[in-house]
């Protein structure tokens, strides 16, 4: 008797590493595709090879693997958990000819005690992106998310995400967007929550700007406007400015003024606009100011 259960237990001891084995051997595969990604290779070639990443990893991500994997040591994408553990987002962006980048991402979405509750895939679109319309997870207009503000907003949550967009060679582009999930449990991206930013109230921000220039982007507590000792965490920027003709930049290219800072502080259900905003005493740095490649968001595009 004892030896038949001693016989069982190896069984499914030997099947749980199998299965182990098949999950984490998913993870290796991705790895192997994504070379082709930031190659040279035909764009039909990478856009196969991106759908057999995006079914590779959609499948491990409803694993309980992937509960504990570090996506780390997967260079192809960023992974970005919420703070209140309620999902994590992971988002990657695969450049093509002619200065196009085809973005994917999940949206991994955890129930009680941690478990996986559901995995919902981001379908990129082509459209450009409209700063007053909102999206749904099958018409994401696609970004690479490196950092995630978790707000209360009314009686749900207000995600507000940092993110990197590909841009043509010697320009930078950053996006801050808004994620909340509707009534069914689904993603949608754009709320109008930026106020004062110009005459209409917009779903996102987005920057454009010379990559000669480190652009700061971040979120840290700050003098509210008009207070001497009132502090308050909000979202801080460089304003962009022409550059000059002596510069050697193209006319009407916009650049980073580090004598400059606007933001958004966080009231009554919106983003409102700040001008002028005191910097001197930062009390949280950001890695946001830093490069696309130091923040491992761009991916390499040279060619070898």
């Amino acid at each position: 008797m004892k030896k038949g259960i001693f016989i069982i237990i190896l069984l499914l001891a030997g099947r749980l590493i199998m299965a182990q084995t098949n999950e984490f051997a998913a993870i290796d595969s991705i790895q192997l595709f994504s070379k082709n990604l930031y190659d040279n290779s035909p764009d039909t070639l990478k856009k196969a090879m991106n759908l057999k990443v995006e079914q590779l990893l959609g499948e491990f991500l409803l694993s309980e693997q992937s509960l504990v994997f570090s996506f780390d040591s997967l260079r192809l994408l960023k992974s970005l958990p919420s703070g209140d553990g309620s999902f994590k987002i992971i988002t990657w962006a695969v450049p093509l000819m002619g200065d196009v980048f085809l973005y994917s991402g999940f949206v991994q979405v955890f129930g009680k005690g941690g478990s996986i509750k559901t995995v919902i895939k981001l379908e990129n679109s082509t459209d450009e992106t409209d700063l007053l319309k909102s999206y749904n997870s099958n018409n994401w207009p696609g970004a690479v998310y490196y950092k995630i503000i978790g707000l209360n907003y009314g009686k749900t949550k207000l995600y507000t995400l940092f993110g990197w967009l590909g841009s043509k060679p010697g320009m930078a582009c950053r996006i801050i967007e808004t994620m909340v999930f509707d009534e069914n449990g689904s993603p949608v991206f754009g709320s109008p929550v930026f106020s004062d930013y110009s005459s209409m109230k917009l779903c996102r921000v987005i920057f454009k700007f010379t990559d000669k220039v480190p652009f700061q982007l971040s979120y840290e507590k700050q003098l509210i406007p008009g207070s001497k000792k009132k502090k308050q965490n909000m979202i801080v920027f460089n304003r962009l400015i022409s550059a000059q003709p002596d510069m050697g930049l193209s006319p009407g290219v916009k650049m980073p003024d580090y004598g400059t800072f606007d933001g958004f502080v966080f009231k009554k259900d919106s983003w409102h606009f700040m001008k002028d905003l005191d910097v001197r005493m930062p009390e949280q740095k950001s890695k946001s100011s830093n490069s696309p490649n130091e923040l491992n968001l761009a991916p390499s595009t040279k060619k070898k």
